[in-house]
């Protein structure tokens, strides 16, 4: 088995196209995210191939981040879903733990 693992890189296609509704849905700004995803491919003895994805969601304006995992087992796109709906993306997330700003 061999795995072939790829820099982050912008998230395009339907996967960006679902994520850009999802956050206008949630009434925030898209324009104030940064959506990035990173694939890693094996390749089996016998030629076959799994390719998994990392995703990468930021909002700059309040530095809140997280990642999702895609495929078997993966969270990506309900997790983020259920983020945006408990307001995790709505949040100021500073440095130091403690000091949470617009915190409900």
């Amino acid at each position: 088995m061999s795995v072939k693992r790829s820099v982050f890189a912008p998230l395009e296609g339907k996967e960006r196209d679902s994520a850009v509704s999802a956050i206008a849905g949630a009434e925030l700004e898209p324009a104030e995210f940064v959506l990035e995803e990173r694939r890693t491919e094996q390749v089996f003895a016998r030629g076959s191939t799994v390719v998994h994805k990392l995703i990468s969601v930021k909002r700059v304006t309040t530095g809140a981040q997280r990642q999702y995992s895609t495929g078997r087992g993966g969270g990506w796109p309900f997790e983020f879903e259920r983020d945006l709906r408990c307001g995790l993306y709505d949040r100021s997330w500073p440095s130091q733990p403690g000091n949470l700003t617009g915190a409900a």
